[in-house]
């Protein structure tokens, strides 16, 4: 479009004509998939609308905040000590390799960012999140002190992908205008781990013993990110729905139509 030109009314694209001017929504599902070849594969046609659907979303993220806060900051109080007392070392130089891991995740971040907009952030939350558990079960298995500490440097890094990168990016789509709202409610959600996660885990390793309870409580994670391939939408404009679960306003439809 030229700067300042009215919107076309029709439009051949991806499945069939779209009446542009019919709802935000189909404005919005246009404005999504016509960006490049990677945004149009991640819009299919359109899908019976599910507000429901949408407000799910805000479960999915935060519960890779959930994650986040067991997996890379709580449990460590826990499995640490157990894992040295198996290896017969202090557990100073395993709580060290998760400093060497926040470190190296600065990097992971970069890199990231780099990745996400290639990829896409569902396919790394996805991923990493399955590899995180393989992480997190393998230092439960492990009696070598190196691999323990690499694994959970390894872990700390896994963190920054299947949750500070991918969940924020995602409900920005999702909810671009009230973004920092939806992420107020997602974080909160972290204390539901020190309520609920941390005490069954604690009463897992008193029964079982820390190998089988790292790699029982290794498959929540590992689960999260396979029900999230099929589960999670990185945009609204893939099940038909607008941003914020409503239309676009007059006003951010002739903003979209003078910046076109």
């Amino acid at each position: 479009f030229q700067k300042g030109a009215p919107l076309p009314i029709r439009t051949e694209t991806l499945q069939g004509s779209i009446n542009i001017g019919s709802s935000g929504a189909a404005l919005y599902f246009f404005r999504a998939c016509s960006l490049s070849p990677l945004m149009r594969r991640r819009c299919p046609k359109l899908k019976k609308k599910s507000f429901a659907f949408g407000y799910s979303m805000i479960i999915a993220m935060a519960l890779s905040w959930i994650c986040l806060n067991f997996y890379n900051t709580v449990s460590l109080n826990v499995y640490i000590p157990a894992i040295a007392e198996e290896l017969t070392v202090s557990t100073a130089p395993l709580l060290y390799m998760t400093t060497v891991g926040w470190v190296a995740s600065c990097f992971v971040t970069i890199i990231g960012g780099r990745i996400i907009p290639k990829v896409g952030a569902k396919s790394v939350l996805c991923v990493s999140a399955i590899a995180e558990g393989v992480v997190f079960a393998g230092i439960g298995l492990s009696r070598n002190l190196l691999l323990t500490q690499s694994l959970i440097a390894v872990s700390s890094c896994l963190s920054v992908l299947y949750c500070q990168l991918t969940s924020v990016a995602i409900i920005a789509n999702w909810f671009p205008r009230k973004k920092g709202v939806i992420l107020g409610l997602v974080t909160s959600a972290i204390a539901i781990v020190t309520i609920v996660f941390l005490p069954l885990f604690s009463l897992t390793i008193a029964k079982q013993g820390i190998t089988a309870a790292m790699c029982e409580w290794a498959g929540f994670i590992i689960l999260y990110g396979i029900v999230g391939l099929f589960w999670i939408r990185e945009y609204p404009a893939q099940v038909g729905l607008a941003p914020d679960n409503m239309p676009l306003t007059d006003k951010e439809r002739a903003e979209f139509a003078a910046s076109a």
